[in-house]
């Protein structure tokens, strides 16, 4: 009794002719067939046009010269997120909603609810990572799910530079990466975050 079915063996045999096949068609039609060649590099401008064009998430390079008066949070305030009731640090923000369609769509199945969420500020937020069971990369918030932190009492001026550090309300190993310090319930931003939100 065979391995395989006749027809079987016929499709496996096509198969392993038909890839390498195709391989050499490849090598062909890119131009040379050495495989020494070197793939070029883009051209300069549409790598910058591509990171200046980056605005999802509220991660945009583009510089927020105001501050408009529905938005009520600025970079480096501690928020608690309504829903999840934890705290987190605002790392940046969007005017309105600047996520794609169709995340939007998944995360907002209700019509309805997605066009509120739309028009209003949402913010990038690092959430205190005692608060979640793994630290997680900043999350896209909408504004009506956060809230103004409450006091949290805790000594100014300190750096954040270690996510042990137990004397800040926020413990996030990219803390660092966005703030120099903590200071007055706040923390500071680093000059290139500072550069896009001069306005906070």
């Amino acid at each position: 009794m065979p391995w395989f079915p006749e027809h079987d063996r016929i499709h496996l045999i096509l198969i392993l002719v038909w890839v390498p096949l195709q391989m050499l068609a490849l090598q062909y039609i890119r131009g040379g067939g050495s495989e020494s060649a070197s793939i070029p590099e883009e051209p300069q401008e549409i790598v910058e046009l591509h990171e200046r064009d980056h605005v999802f998430f509220g991660a945009s390079q583009a510089v927020r010269k105001t501050h408009a008066p529905k938005v009520r949070f600025q970079i480096g305030d501690v928020v608690q997120h309504r829903k999840l009731g934890c705290l987190g640090v605002v790392v940046g923000w969007d005017e309105v909603a600047r996520a794609p369609a169709l995340w939007m769509a998944m995360r907002y199945p209700d019509l309805q609810q997605e066009i509120r969420i739309r028009e209003q500020p949402n913010f990038r937020v690092l959430l205190d990572s005692r608060a979640t069971l793994y630290e997680l990369n900043p999350i896209y918030v909408a504004q009506e799910d956060l809230n103004a932190a409450s006091s949290t009492g805790k000594a100014g001026g300190k750096k954040p530079r270690s996510s042990d550090d137990d004397t800040l309300p926020i413990k996030h190993s990219l803390l660092p990466e966005y703030f120099d310090y903590f200071e007055s319930d706040k923390f500071i931003p680093r000059p290139w975050l500072r550069r896009i939100y001069p306005r906070g």
